[in-house]
């Protein structure tokens, strides 16, 4: 970890890591810090990290470091990218060990975002008129934004005036209900909004989002992954091939391939709402078969995620999944129909849950430029003896993959990136024939 030369993908160089205390007090933690964690959540709406200390110098007592809203700067740089930023408060000293044999203590410091206080903080109490784009950034800008980081509306929603009013809610849970009931202005059918902080590689530092999962999902690939040994190479050579160390995945878990059972009854293949108008005291039903609904909406790949025998049968579960919403027409002057329940109530869960149907976790070396709602592209072997003439990548498991958490992990020994990924639809058909065909 030199100023001029990186030896391996792990490598960084921490250039910042500063804690100031309640009384302005700062004090360098470079020297005391044994591990760095940054994660990112694309459900979470703020980020947070975890700084542990190996602390011979009592500092949590002579500076001192309480968990009450210390500010800790962070700035950093990995091979090949730029100087990356981070600003976090301190809410909580959850562990700390005190070893007497050596005279020194070590505690992790847990660490949120700015705006998970000012959540805390504030309460809206407000009447909102216009576009729920809008109204997200009103609230954003008026209720959590002290200025530093921008929110980027990535995906309009449609313009139709509508009107809420907020009772004293925080304003992230204000904007996540907003949120899920948001019908995007590129494709009405897209409505899964989701609202997060992300890093911006371009400027080393966090932003807020107000993106559609379609949106997420359309993008091109930000970075390839291989799993395969970093030693297997297929010219041999004196010097590491550092790239590609760079891009291969350490360890893979396959967290889950699709509850059928749980995805049934939250609605994912099929569903019902019925909706009473308490004016014109009329009732109607609504279904929703995800196989009519599939092609409405882009996805990371283009086959349906289930066979075309079961697909049919799995959209019949129209009860499964029964909702009753009421309506209420012109509840504020000069606008009809204010809540929009049958378009939007059925499929937000039958994207939200197909979009979490099949979870993978990696481990990387460490890679700074990657970030929730990126897409990403997973080159797994297959599991079984192949020939030397036969591609050996899985057409089931490879292929693109949404990264829905992101955590950048700093230690002694060195940087790594743990991913979260999912996806929603295959690269190949599910095969209909039999192993021996």
């Amino acid at each position: 970890m030199t100023d001029s030369k990186y030896q391996g993908a792990n490598d960084f160089q921490i250039k910042k890591l500063v804690i100031t205390a309640y009384n302005g007090e700062q004090y360098n933690l470079i020297n005391v810090f044994g591990s760095i964690s940054i994660y990112q959540d694309l459900f979470a709406n703020v980020m947070t990290a975890d700084l542990t200390l190996v602390d011979a110098s009592n500092l949590k007592s002579n500076l001192p470091i309480l968990g009450h809203k210390e500010k800790v700067e962070i700035v950093y740089e990995t091979p090949g990218f730029g100087v990356m930023q981070y600003t976090f408060y301190t809410y909580a000293i959850p562990e700390r060990v005190v070893s007497n044999s050596s005279r020194n203590q070590s505690y992790k410091i847990k660490l949120i975002s700015l705006e998970g206080y000012y959540n805390l903080k504030e309460q809206v109490s407000k009447s909102f008129t216009g576009s729920t784009d809008m109204m997200i950034q009103t609230i954003y800008t008026d209720y959590l934004s002290d200025g530093s980081k921008q929110l980027l509306i990535e995906s309009p929603t449609i313009t139709t005036n509508r009107r809420f009013v907020i009772p004293y809610w925080n304003p992230l849970y204000a904007i996540n209900w907003l949120c899920a009931r948001s019908l995007s202005s590129k494709n009405i059918n897209a409505c899964n909004y989701v609202f997060y902080e992300r890093t911006n590689e371009n400027e080393g530092k966090t932003e807020f989002v107000l993106n559609t999962i379609e949106n997420l999902v359309d993008q091109e690939e930000k970075k390839s992954y291989t799993y395969r040994s970093p030693r297997l190479r297929k010219e041999f050579r004196d010097s590491r091939n550092i790239d590609y160390e760079f891009t291969n995945i350490h360890t893979i878990n396959f967290l889950e391939e699709g509850d059928r059972l749980s995805e049934l009854m939250g609605g994912r293949f099929a569903g019902t709402v019925l909706t009473h108008n308490i004016i014109t005291q009329k009732y109607q039903e609504k279904t929703l078969e995800y196989i009519n609904e599939f092609d409405k909406t882009k996805h990371l790949e283009k086959n349906y995620p289930i066979g075309k025998d079961n697909r049919e049968w799995f959209s019949t579960f129209l009860d499964a999944n029964y909702m009753y919403l009421p309506k209420h027409s012109f509840l504020h002057d000069s606008i009809n129909d204010n809540d929009y329940n049958e378009l939007w109530s059925l499929k937000r869960k039958s994207l939200m849950k197909s979009i979490l149907s099949k979870k993978v976790t990696i481990e990387t070396p460490g890679d700074s430029s990657i970030t929730v709602g990126d897409v990403v592209y997973l080159d797994i072997p297959r599991i079984q003896a192949i020939n030397k003439d036969t591609d050996d990548k899985d057409p089931t498991d490879s292929g693109r993959y949404l990264v829905i958490e992101v955590m950048h992990r700093i230690t002694r020994l060195g940087y790594t990136t743990n991913l979260k990924l999912v996806r929603d639809s295959l690269p190949e058909p599910v095969a209909t024939t039999s192993i021996g065909d």
